[in-house]
């Protein structure tokens, strides 16, 4: 299934067209934290919830270095909790350091709040 950014189920020509519509079409935040590693939010406007049964899961926060291997992932339902992930995921990366984030995630560990 394929959602718009405000949760309503779209048609796969239209995520597409969403998608095509260039990287801030797509971009919920971005900070920068230095030494290389970013915090990014996107929405998605697919479900990536393939595992329990809730609401769609269509934004994805994510800690990234220059070589885009990612540290951290969370995602969310809804815009306003997308938001809420990325400056959680900045206030952590900030309070623990950036050098200090260790290896990359696994790409099957994902960290998804209860939403």
């Amino acid at each position: 299934m394929f959602y718009d950014r405000q949760g309503r189920e779209i048609d796969m020509e239209t995520w597409t067209r969403l998608l095509g519509a260039g990287v801030d079409s797509r971009r919920v935040a971005w900070t920068e934290l230095g030494d290389g590693f970013v915090v990014s939010t996107v929405w998605l406007g697919m479900n990536h919830r393939f595992v329990e049964e809730g609401p769609p899961l269509i934004f994805e926060t994510m800690i990234l270095d220059d070589e885009c291997n990612d540290f951290y992932c969370e995602r969310s339902a809804t815009e306003e909790a997308a938001l809420a992930a990325h400056d959680q995921a900045v206030a952590w990366a900030r309070d623990v350091g950036v050098s200090s984030l260790g290896e990359p995630v696994d790409a099957e560990t994902v960290i998804a709040p209860e939403e």
